[in-house]
């Protein structure tokens, strides 16, 4: 058989299912990678990684090469080992800090935990005095109309400083437009509360119910468009808000509101009433009455 007659076996095929044979690409130096995938934002970091490792390898073998790159590798490891220290101690500050939040449910333990200096700057402290500042507003509304002056007064000074905490409180969330918006309705609330309630030292009302009177429908009316714009005019939530300030910016409207809830508290500053006369308790010593009269005969 000849030489040049003679060819060569062809080659086996792969089998079904098994890897495919790689098929070089003309004008490529080198046929592509099939195991190679790009892992967005990944990359560069994953790439670092290997090249310190790799780096950190060849130093412990005793290479050194060059000290601008044994100071690099260094530099790197550095950072990283950082940013995983801060990772880690953030998310354990935060784990402590949402389940001490969980914890506060009552007065005395919000007040604990908002007048906390670590905690009072946080997203979770400015919740916290948020949710106190809703119970005390409840409290103040209950004895606003309490029998007695030494109740009611009290509360009404206690809904004046409400209604400019929760609009400072509104101010500090700057992220979280339902939390803005909250803390303005729950202001607006407060405002709305005080329309009509005398100020300190006037007995009657007179006729300038809106001058003698703690709060005004017309800062009500901004309060409501400020938890609007919060929330967004054009939510169904922010249509009902201006809805509600549009009515009351009619000033028939106010007028009337100002003159019912100032008939409603009229008598607000009233003194609380003079205690009763306790009575004498029994003196058993005391001489008693005759039991008859003795008539103008006898001696």
């Amino acid at each position: 058989m000849n030489a040049d007659t003679t060819s060569k076996s062809p080659p086996t095929p792969a089998p079904v299912g098994g890897p495919q044979p790689i098929v070089p690409v003309p004008g490529a130096t080198t046929p592509p990678d099939q195991h190679h995938h790009h892992h967005h934002g990944h990359t560069e970091p994953n790439t670092l990684m290997a090249w310190s490792k790799k780096a950190w390898e060849g130093l412990k073998a005793g290479h050194v090469g060059n000290p601008r790159i044994l100071a690099l590798v260094l530099a790197v490891v550095a950072i990283l080992a950082a940013w995983w220290f801060l990772a880690r101690s953030n998310e354990r500050n935060d784990s402590v800090l949402w389940a001490n939040f969980d914890s506060a449910i009552d007065d005395k333990s919000i007040k604990a935990f908002t007048n906390e200096p670590t905690q009072a700057n946080t997203l979770a402290g400015k919740i916290a005095r948020f949710n106190d500042a809703r119970l005390r507003k409840d409290t103040a509304l209950r004895n606003l109309t309490a029998s007695l002056h030494s109740v009611r007064g009290p509360a009404a000074d206690n809904l004046e400083k409400l209604r400019d905490e929760f609009t400072e409180l509104a101010d500090q969330f700057t992220n979280d437009r339902t939390l803005k918006a909250e803390a303005y309705l729950a202001a607006a609330d407060s405002e709305m509360a005080l329309v009509g309630v005398p100020k300190k030292g006037v007995v009657t009302m007179g006729v300038d119910i809106k001058g003698n009177c703690r709060g005004q429908v017309e800062r009500y009316v901004e309060l409501k468009k400020k938890a609007a714009e919060a929330i967004g005019p054009t939510t169904d939530a922010g249509k009902m808000f201006l809805a509600d300030a549009e009515k009351y910016s009619k000033e028939t409207d106010a007028g009337e509101l100002y003159r019912r809830l100032g008939t409603f508290h009229m008598r607000f500053n009233d003194p609380d009433p003079l205690p009763p006369t306790p009575e004498k308790p029994f003196d058993p010593t005391a001489p008693k009455a005759p039991d008859k009269i003795p008539s103008g005969d006898t001696p």
